[in-house]
C-alpha cells in the first residue's frame, strides 16, 4: 500500500476543498446582498465565482475518484489482516485457557503469548495504520459528498437569461425540500425498504417553457429488478445522488459486490446522467460498460451484482 500517495491525495483534495469553500462562502454572502446591488453586477460576480467552483470541481473530482479506489483497497486489506489477526487472537486465548486449566504456569503462558505477539507485530501495526488511514480517507470523502449536496442548483436564480417564474409560489414547498433532502438507502440483507410515494413531483424549468410558467414532472427513480429486494425504488435528487455500499451515500447498496462509492447520478441540462466513480467492477447500462451515460426510460443498470432500472 502506497501510503505516501494517499497522503498526497488527501493533502491536495483538502487544499482544493479549502479554495472551493471560500468561493461558496462568497456566493452565499453575495446572495445576501442581491437586493441592494444591480442585477448586472450580481450576475457578473456570481458568474465568475460559479466558474471558479466549476474549475475546482474539475480538479477535485478525479482526485476524489482515486481516493475512493485507494479506500476500497485499504478496506480489502483490513478485512484480510483482520481475519489473520483473529486466528492469532484465538491462539492466544487457547494458551490462556490451557494455562487456567493447569497445563502450564502463568509465566510460561505469558512467554508463549508474547512470542506470538512479537511474531505478528508487523501485522498488528499495519492493521492499526490501515484503520487510521481508512478513517482519514472516509472523512475527506464524506466532506466532499456534503459539499456537493450543499452546492445544489438554486431555483431562485435565473435559468440562463430567463426570468425566475412567479409560479413557484403555487407549488408545494414540501415536494421541493423532499426532492433535495431525501436520503435513501438499502441493505440487501435486511427487510425491504418501503417504496416512496410515486406521486411526488419536482420542478423542471425548461428553456422551452413559456415565461412565467412552471412544468411539473414525476421525480425519476431507480428500481431494483433482481434479488430479494426486487421492486424497491429510490427517488433521484436534483443535483448529485451518490450510490455505493458506504452509509455516507444517498443510495446505500450494502452488498459485497458494490464498492464504497460505486457511481453517482447527476441532474444535468440534458437529463439524469450516471457516472462510474472509477469502480473496479464498473457500471453497465443496457449491457454496455460506461464511464458516463445519459439515462433514458427503461434503461437497465448493473452495479456489481445489483440490477436496477431507470424510470421517469
Amino acid at each position: 500500500m502506497d501510503f505516501k500517495r494517499i497522503d498526497k491525495l488527501i493533502e491536495k483534495i483538502k487544499k482544493l476543498d479549502g479554495e472551493k469553500r471560500i468561493f461558496l462562502e462568497r456566493i452565499e454572502k453575495l446572495k445576501e446582498k442581491k437586493g441592494s446591488i444591480s442585477d448586472i453586477v450580481y450576475q457578473k460576480v456570481k458568474g465568475d465565482y460559479d466558474k471558479k467552483v466549476d474549475t475546482l470541481d474539475a480538479e477535485i473530482y478525479p482526485l476524489v475518484e482515486q481516493l475512493a479506489v485507494q479506500k476500497s483497497e485499504v478496506e480489502s486489506m483490513l478485512k484480510e489482516i483482520e481475519q489473520e489477526l483473529s486466528e492469532v487472537n484465538i491462539k492466544k486465548e487457547e494458551i490462556q485457557v490451557r494455562c487456567d486449566l493447569g497445563e502450564f504456569s502463568q509465566k510460561k503462558a505469558d512467554e508463549m503469548i508474547k512470542a506470538i505477539e512479537d511474531e505478528n507485530k508487523e501485522r498488528f501495526d499495519l492493521f492499526e495504520k490501515l484503520k487510521n488511514y481508512s478513517k482519514k480517507m472516509e472523512e475527506v470523502l464524506r466532506e466532499n459528498i456534503l459539499m456537493q449536496e450543499n452546492n445544489m442548483p438554486d431555483f431562485e436564480e435565473e435559468k440562463d437569461n430567463g426570468e425566475f417564474s412567479d409560479a413557484i409560489s403555487d407549488v408545494n414547498q414540501e415536494d421541493l425540500e423532499d426532492a433535495f433532502e431525501t436520503k435513501t438507502g438499502i441493505n440487501t440483507h435486511l427487510p425491504e425498504i418501503p417504496v416512496p410515494n410515486e406521486d411526488k413531483t419536482v420542478f423542471d424549468y425548461s428553456l422551452n417553457n413559456e415565461e412565467g410558467k412552471t412544468m411539473l414532472i414525476r421525480q425519476p427513480v431507480l428500481e431494483i429488478i433482481s434479488g430479494e429486494n426486487a421492486g424497491t425504488q429510490f427517488r433521484l435528487k436534483l443535483g448529485t445522488t451518490n450510490i455505493g455500499s458506504d452509509e455516507s451515500n444517498d443510495i446505500v447498496l450494502n452488498d459485497f459486490s458494490v464498492e464504497f462509492k460505486h457511481a453517482q447520478v447527476v441532474f444535468e441540462p440534458d437529463g439524469f446522467k450516471i457516472y462510474d466513480f472509477n469502480s473496479e467492477k464498473g457500471v453497465f447500462v443496457n449491457g454496455k460498460k460506461v464511464s458516463e451515460c445519459i439515462l433514458n426510460e427503461g434503461d437497465e443498470i448493473v452495479l456489481g451484482g445489483i440490477r436496477l432500472k431507470f424510470k421517469n
